[in-house]
């Protein structure tokens, strides 16, 4: 009788979740979850804190932007880009010399032309003297050093020419250093043209593709009626003396060329070698003779006045690859001290830097801790360690 009063009468059950004298009766259940919640939460932060892992600074890491910093170039790269571009420079110039300066080349001389042969012997092994069209007349003097230009040589040529309208005459000379041309003209009255003296094959291009254009050429100056144009060669070249006419109307013209060519003497040869029919070589070395001069007659030689002749080099190629594998060699070796790594030269293999191993060390907690926070973050969304957490909490209790 008195227990069931005591089971009625109460107001509930011990453990009901709204009852007023249970011994568990808070006004909320001990298994409610909004309870239970709290306190798991609490440990888990205890033991997230203890573990010493933080989701923020998780996130920071993993998120955070590289941050580049400019690179201030050093003595170091100077020197570097330096010993990188010098080769470059030494294989063209290489290339230069093998293929411009000591090229093979054809040109034309015509009378009392005295051109000068040379080059360094230790670039060049030989050089080969050929008359194309072998039309006699032509000499090749051999001597051991460069002979004078102290002689003088003078003559005329007269030209009686037609003009087209919008066309050119020219005529070449090899002329010698001081050499000078006066040139005599005598044009119609009501015509009008152009004399121009053009330096090499090069200049004498440009003037033909403008020839209106006074600087192309070494000299351009209108003429009419008559006079005279005087010129003095600055250098040892090839020099091409034109009449150019920009006018519809052809014009006959009166043409005189007086000549003061500066040639070499030719006493002091070692030997001379004739190039009717056959070849001439010239060896610039020490044992041989250094210096060749062509010479023409001072009179057309079977109606003709000018010469066909082809000079080639013959290149010594030691020189070359002595000259370039030093200094690739030595290119290598500055390189490598240069990118040779500093502050480790002289540690043993056993030993190590103590910086490098407290790096180490430091690297490897930094990667324990992210393991450890990357398998509480997995495990933290599983429905099963909610479930243990709550009833270890309970045993606890």
């Amino acid at each position: 009788m008195g227990a069931k009063k005591a089971g009625g009468s109460g107001g509930g059950s011990a453990f009901s979740s709204a009852g007023s004298g249970g011994a568990f009766s808070s006004g909320r259940s001990a298994f409610s979850t909004e309870g239970s919640s709290t306190l798991i939460s609490s440990s888990a932060s205890r033991r997230r804190n203890n573990s010493g892992w933080r989701r923020r600074d998780y996130y920071s890491r993993e998120n955070r932007a590289p941050v580049l910093e400019p690179h201030e170039p050093t003595s170091r790269d100077f020197w570097i880009a330096v010993v990188v571009v010098l080769p470059l420079f030494a294989i063209f110039g290489s290339f230069w010399l093998m293929f411009d300066a000591y090229g093979s080349k054809k040109m034309e001389v015509g009378l009392n032309s005295s051109y000068l042969l040379k080059a360094n012997e230790q670039l060049v092994e030989s050089i080969l003297v050929r008359n194309i069209d072998q039309v006699p007349g032509l000499r090749l003097y051999l001597f051991e050093n460069k002979p004078l230009l102290n002689k003088t040589k003078e003559w005329t040529a007269e030209h009686n020419v037609m003009v087209s309208g919008n066309h050119h005459k020219e005529w070449a000379f090899w002329l010698n250093q001081r050499s000078e041309v006066n040139m005599v003209y005598k044009l119609p009255s009501t015509s009008s043209l152009f004399i121009i003296v053009a330096k090499g094959t090069a200049q004498f291009s440009n003037w033909v593709s403008d020839p209106s254009n006074p600087d192309s050429c070494s000299l351009w100056r209108p003429v009419s009626g008559h006079g005279t144009v005087s010129f003095q060669a600055v250098s040892d070249n090839d020099y091409y003396f034109g009449l150019g006419n920009l006018n519809e109307e052809s014009v006959e013209i009166k043409f005189c060329m007086e000549i003061k060519s500066k040639t070499y003497e030719t006493e002091t040869a070692n030997s001379w070698c004739p190039l009717d029919v056959k070849s001439c070589k010239i060896l610039p070395s020490l044992r041989g003779s250094k210096v060749g001069l062509l010479t023409t007659p001072d009179k057309p030689q079977d109606g003709v006045d000018f010469w066909k002749v082809e000079v080639s080099y013959r290149t010594r190629w030691q020189t070359y690859l002595i000259f370039d594998g030093t200094l690739l060699f030595a290119v290598l070796f500055i390189l490598y001290f240069i990118c040779k790594p500093k502050g480790l030269s002289n540690l043993s293999p056993e030993e190590t830097p103590l910086n490098s191993q407290q790096d180490a060390h430091t690297r490897s907690q930094e990667a324990n801790i992210d393991s450890n926070s990357v398998q509480h973050f997995a495990n933290e969304g599983e429905p099963r360690s909610w479930i243990d957490e709550r009833t270890q909490f309970m045993e606890t209790w």
